[in-house]
């Protein structure tokens, strides 16, 4: 991601208990299983290029991404102040377990200043993601994920293209799909979040120079997508047409 900012202030308040960044993530009070539903991303990186070899028209589960991935309407959602009032008081309960009260109190604080979807969205836009859609918050903490891990860098068509790699994942999937509005807005805000203070640590180590601080974080987007999704970021490739295995 690019380590500009476009008026997040809630951003650079939640660095203030950025520690929370290399433990595990937040998850809201409705979550299905992040583990099997990553675990499908990669499997489809796997599916992908192994089409990409096949003559073209011989892969059925090429046929079937693809058409999963137009039902663009299973992963939109309309947003509701109840389910943003009720994520942001679960994410302050989590950093007070996570940081202690004074981090829930910094982190209430600047949640009740700040918009933190309108804080995510000026920091994704530029990669042509938005909110309102599931597949995009997905997408953002995966290809974040995914930068710090390997300190590398990602532009808007290899962005675009795991948004679009991972929505055809979320619409086939039988859990993903069958999610309510308030759900896929949970879930998503739960990630958003997460991003937020990520890209936040990250990008204070970066201005910094902290070499060591980027590792640390780095090592622990490895480990915290290892226990997740059971797959290593790091044998990851980032490609044009999404996330595809390591050489």
């Amino acid at each position: 991601m690019k380590n500009q900012f476009a008026s997040v202030v809630l951003t650079l308040a939640m660095s203030a208990v950025c520690g929370v960044a290399s433990a595990q993530d937040f998850t809201p009070s409705y979550s299905p299983s992040f583990t099997s539903d990553m675990n499908s991303a990669v499997n489809m990186g796997i599916q992908l290029r192994r089409d990409s070899e096949r003559p073209r028209g011989t892969s059925s589960r090429s046929t079937a991404s693809s058409s999963a991935a137009s039902r663009v309407g299973s992963t939109t959602y309309r947003s509701s102040p109840a389910v943003t009032q009720r994520v942001k008081q679960q994410f302050a309960d989590f950093v007070g377990r996570s940081a202690g009260p004074q981090g829930a109190t910094d982190i209430a604080t600047a949640l009740a200043r700040g918009d933190a979807v309108e804080s995510w969205a000026g920091i994704v836009r530029s990669d042509g993601l938005r909110p309102g859609d599931l597949a995009d918050a997905m997408a953002a903490y995966w290809v974040l994920n995914w930068v710090i891990a390997n300190q590398s860098d990602n532009n808007r068509v290899q962005t675009i293209a795991a948004r679009d790699q991972l929505r055809g994942i979320i619409a086939s999937n039988a859990n993903l799909s069958r999610l309510s509005d308030a759900e896929r807005q949970e879930m998503s805000e739960a990630l958003m979040l997460n991003f937020l203070v990520q890209h936040a640590a990250y990008t204070n180590a970066i201005q910094a120079g902290d070499n060591a601080a980027m590792r640390r974080l780095g090592d622990a987007a490895v480990a915290r997508f290892r226990s997740e999704a059971g797959v290593n970021l790091r044998n990851v490739q980032l490609t044009n047409t999404g996330f595809t295995p390591g050489a």
